[in-house]
């Protein structure tokens, strides 16, 4: 799949770059965002190291992708990709247009040099032609989130082994990282590409009035367990959020739980070519409003792919990019009643024509276990 990946990506750039009448385009820092993985296709997340931060691409209008290293901060740079200096760029560069994507990230030394070669040269700014292509997915990368969407179900099928009265917190999220691990999850260590947000209270009670120390307190029958996992299957981004009860839920909890689903209902039913999640977002907040909940100006909405924070994302400017049908995105709004730990029904969706269809199948339910 990877090669058809490669193929379908570079396809879709090489038309961006005709359509912006560009003859070079400039990537830098290719790991914010997880680019390179888009690029290559990569199953596996790189390790972070400062070389991310200097790393670069150039990319031809034919689809000839240059690695480049803007400036040394450790030994095995230099011998790994050659600097700006190096590969002739003083032959090529001059009179052509090139567009840059994550300009703030252009280094001093490298801008300089820049100049110094080409006066006239302008880098002009396509970051966001160049996320909005990367937003829209095709067929099979939505095949692909969604088999890594299906992994998340069956690690939330065995919720009832991991959530049990007597067990520390700090229990339930290794092992939640372990299992994930053992689903085969992209992951340097087991903790490092999965974030697990878990907060438990007994059912009905205020949450904790300050943070808890790790390792947590230990869950006891009658509690009240939120559980969100965020994370990577063979380079495509998963999430999935459901709150559990150690025992009988209180009508409260039910009740509020419906609203998660139904605040989550109504976002899914807007996410529809042309929509922005800006509109979004103001709908959803009213509607938490007129039940008495305070508005979520989190981030709960954004896109999904190869990295986990993809735009579009309602806490930016690109909160008014109007969808594209293709786009997948988590969809989790907040419910939180006052001094209450808060309800989140979070999972990925894709844009389509009739509103957001849901990768994931785990019921939307609040589990008795």
């Amino acid at each position: 799949m990877a090669n058809q990946l490669i193929e379908i990506r570079m396809e879709a750039l090489k038309g961006m770059m005709t359509e912006q009448a560009l003859d070079f385009l400039l990537i830098l820092n290719p790991g914010m965002g997880n680019i390179d993985c888009w690029l290559f296709a990569q199953e596996h997340l790189p390790t972070p190291a400062p070389f991310n931060r200097n790393s670069a691409f150039l990319v031809s209008a034919e689809g000839e992708v240059l690695k480049l290293c803007q400036t040394t901060t450790h030994p095995t740079d230099r011998a790994q990709f050659p600097h700006f200096d190096e590969v002739g760029l003083d032959e090529i560069l001059p009179g052509k247009n090139v567009g840059v994507v994550n300009r703030p990230h252009l280094k001093k030394n490298v801008r300089d040099y820049l100049a110094q070669i080409c006066p006239n040269l302008e880098l002009r700014d396509v970051t966001a032609q160049f996320e909005l292509l990367k937003a829209r997915k095709s067929a099979t990368e939505i095949s692909a989130l969604t088999t890594a969407a299906a992994e998340y179900d069956r690690l939330f099928f065995a919720a009832g082994l991991m959530l049990r009265p007597e067990r520390l917190e700090k229990e339930v999220v290794n092992e939640i990282r372990q299992r994930l691990a053992w689903q085969g999850a992209d992951s340097e260590t087991p903790a490092f590409h999965n974030m697990v947000e878990l907060t438990s209270a007994p059912d009905g009670d205020p949450s904790a009035s300050e943070v808890m120390l790790w390792p947590g307190r230990r869950l006891c029958v009658g509690d009240r367990v939120n559980v969100t996992v965020r994370g990577y299957i063979k380079g495509f981004a998963a999430t999935l959020g459901r709150s559990f009860v150690l025992g009988e839920a209180s009508q409260e909890a039910r009740n509020y739980w419906e609203l998660a689903v139904q605040a989550q209902d109504l976002a899914a039913s807007l996410a529809k070519p042309g929509a922005t999640l800006g509109q979004i977002s103001d709908q959803v907040n009213q509607f938490l409003m007129q039940h008495g909940l305070s508005a979520d100006h989190s981030g709960w909405i954004h896109g999904l792919g190869t990295g986990l924070y993809e735009s579009p994302r309602n806490v930016d400017a690109t909160r008014d990019i109007p969808l594209i049908e293709g786009m997948v995105l988590s969809i989790g709004p907040a419910v939180k009643p006052e001094s209450k730990d808060l309800y989140r029904c979070t999972d990925a969706f894709v844009v389509t024509a009739q509103g957001g269809l849901r990768l994931s199948r785990t019921p939307r339910t609040l589990r008795e276990l």
